[in-house]
């Protein structure tokens, strides 16, 4: 026999005083139950509460006790909820992942039954519909706002109040702003510009301290110079400026040197393997003009977690003859037999080794989670459970954590592919090890920092004497 669990509700004071149509719904549910030879495990009645949203304590009752039931009937389909996005939830969700299955007495709806699995499916449909809509006006609201010059939500910005719908210079917290434009131009770094503004006793929105990070979300926001952005574009705002557009442009145009002047890790070829022998701190590259140097953290005064010091004098190191010295040293060990052959089965065994499946499982589940997110999230703005704004955040932030999955997944499979197309065997390494300046010659910047990362454990600088190279033995 199933245990049944009936769900009764009432929209009205008036209908809950007199209590008719409770007792209706429970005698004809009750002699429908007996009928199919059900056992009524319980009856949820929320008298006198709306079907427009899900605060309702005899639901909220009946989805903690779901576990103990094998099927919900209801009058109607209404009664569950007017809202299909939530009649949708509440059936596939908590209903159907449970092995719970769902009655609508009137519609005949019964998802016992193939006809009623069918009509589910019409059901999501919709809900989809109402989904996309939503959206779509979502997006065509945030366009006309941005248009209009109005401030189009989310995080309050430093600098602004938000009063009677509209952005008021806060004249304290614009002091800050007109700070860091000032200092950046002047040629402070972020984090330089952060550590000033800790040490002095300033706060950031909600009296958060300041980071890199932060001053280079307030550096990069158009609104501090009288400008609404939507998208790549943006347009004139209808609040007062902080800034003028000409110190806003120029803090950009150096945000954009920097950025473009900067050398990734993958170009420094001892990127990761150095550390500075004078202060103990780990050490990048830097180009300076039209030069690349090593330096590390602690010389060069940011980020603050990375030094280890206050001062450090290793000053910068010129990367073509550090990295000379380094590949000098590789070349003079080819003649040691005895190196070489405990090193090679170390350095294949980290590039023969594919990628993690629990990890790749990990990422697609991340992925799964983020995409029922955001249907979970549109869903409760359709139902009035929440704003707009906080929407579009939300699903902003979680479409770039996808991109960033999605990402990440494509790449794993592009180097597993690569990886099988191009596995090396040992011997043949060991009978080459001898040509080490002709496969160096020939290699690529990322096969060369395999070799390295493969063969070196860390590289200590110093200044003015030779490195010191360990190695992974």
């Amino acid at each position: 026999m199933k245990r049944v669990s009936i769900y009764i509700r009432v929209s009205t004071q008036e209908q809950a005083k007199e209590g008719y149509s409770i007792s209706a719904q429970r005698d004809k549910l009750t002699a429908f139950s007996r009928a199919r030879d059900w056992i009524i495990d319980d009856v949820y009645i929320d008298d006198g509460y709306t079907g427009t949203n899900l605060k309702r304590p005899a639901l909220k009752g009946l989805l903690e006790n779901i576990s103990n039931t094998d099927v919900v009937l209801v009058y109607k389909l209404d009664r569950l909820s007017r809202s299909q996005r939530d009649v949708l939830y509440l059936v596939e969700e908590k209903f159907l992942e449970n092995d719970v299955d769902f009655v609508s007495l009137m519609e005949s709806f019964d998802t016992t039954t193939p006809f009623g699995r069918a009509i589910l499916g019409i059901l999501a449909v919709f809900a989809q519909l109402e989904r996309d809509t939503i959206l779509e006006r979502s997006k065509l609201g945030k366009e006309r706002r941005a248009k209009d010059g109005k401030w189009r939500g989310g995080p309050l910005p430093l600098g602004y109040d938000y009063i009677n719908g509209k952005l008021i210079i806060n004249e304290y917290e614009a002091s800050i702003i007109r700070q860091i434009f000032d200092k950046y131009i002047s040629g402070s770094g972020m984090d330089s510009i952060a550590r000033r503004l800790n040490s002095t006793g300033f706060k950031s929105k909600r009296n958060g301290k300041f980071t890199a990070s932060k001053v280079k979300v307030y550096l990069s926001n158009p609104i501090y110079a009288g400008l609404t952005p939507y998208k790549d574009t943006t347009f004139t705002g209808e609040h007062k400026a902080i800034i003028d557009i000409d110190t806003f442009n120029l803090a950009k145009s150096i945000l954009e040197n920097r950025r473009t002047s900067s050398i990734r890790a993958l170009d420094a070829l001892l990127g990761g393997l150095l550390i500075c022998g004078e202060c103990g701190a780990k050490m990048f590259m830097r180009k300076i003009r039209s030069y690349r140097y090593y330096t590390c953290y602690t010389y060069h005064g940011s980020p603050s977690h990375m030094m280890t010091s206050e001062s450090c004098n290793i000053g910068y190191i010129n990367s073509i003859k550090l990295e000379s010295k380094i590949i000098a040293h590789l070349n003079y060990l080819k003649d040691d037999d005895q190196v070489i052959n405990r090193l090679i089965p170390k350095v294949l065994k980290s590039e023969n080794a594919p990628p993690d499946k629990k990890v790749l499982k990990g990422l697609k589940k991340e992925l799964s989670d983020i995409n029922k997110e955001i249907t979970r999230w549109y869903d409760a703005y359709g139902a009035g459970h929440m704003d707009l704004n906080e929407i579009d955040n939300r699903v902003a932030a979680a479409l770039q954590k996808k991109k960033n999955i999605e990402a990440l997944l494509s790449s794993i499979s592009k180097s597993n592919s690569e990886f099988q197309g191009s596995h090396v065997d040992i011997s043949n390494i060991q009978r080459k090890a001898k040509d080490f300046s002709l496969i160096w010659e020939n290699a690529t910047t990322q096969e060369r920092k395999i070799i390295l990362n493969g063969f070196i454990k860390t590289i200590i600088v110093y200044k003015g004497k030779d490195p010191v190279v360990e190695l992974n033995l």
